[in-house]
C-alpha cells in the first residue's frame, strides 16, 4: 500500500468514527436519565430503542428464533404502552412521536456497537452503559 493511500485510509477512518463517538457518547445512562426526571414514556422508548438495536445488530439467526420473537413481542409491548401513554397529550401523533423515538435511539445505540466493535471487538459486551441499561429494561418488563 503506498504511503499516500496508507494516510488517506488512516484519515478516512478516523473522520468517520469521530461522529459516531461523539454521537454515541452523548446519550446518558438511562439511569441518570430517569433520575434527572425524564418524561414519563422515557424509559418505555428508550428500551425498546435498546432491544430494536440489539435485534438489529444481532439478528434473528444469531440471537435464535425463540430470543428473537420474544424481543420482537417486548418491544411491540413498550411501543403500545409509550402510545397509549402519550396519546392523551398528543393525540394521533402519539404513535409517530413514539417510533420516532425509539428509531433514533436505535440509531444511537447502533452507532455506538459500531464504534465499540471497531475498538474491542464486542458490540456491547464490555460496554457498561450497555450493561446498565439492559438491567433497567429487564427490572421494567420484570424480568
Amino acid at each position: 500500500m503506498s504511503k499516500s493511500r496508507y494516510i488517506y485510509l488512516v484519515a478516512f477512518i478516523a473522520t468517520s468514527l469521530l461522529p459516531a463517538v461523539a454521537h454515541s457518547e452523548a446519550m446518558l445512562p438511562l439511569q441518570e436519565n430517569i433520575e434527572s426526571g425524564a418524561e414519563q414514556t422515557y424509559p418505555l422508548v428508550r428500551c425498546a430503542g435498546l432491544y430494536l438495536s440489539n435485534l438489529e445488530w444481532a439478528g434473528d439467526e444469531q440471537l435464535g428464533l425463540e430470543t428473537a420473537t420474544k424481543t420482537k413481542l417486548t418491544i411491540s409491548n413498550l411501543i403500545e404502552l409509550a402510545i397509549k401513554l402519550r396519546s392523551p397529550n398528543l393525540g394521533e401523533s402519539a404513535e409517530e412521536s413514539v417510533y420516532r423515538d425509539i428509531r433514533n435511539i436505535s440509531d444511537i445505540y447502533l452507532i455506538r456497537y459500531e464504534a465499540n466493535y471497531a475498538t474491542t471487538g464486542e458490540a456491547w459486551g464490555s460496554d457498561a452503559m450497555w450493561e446498565s441499561d439492559i438491567s433497567i429494561c429487564r427490572t421494567l418488563l420484570g424480568e
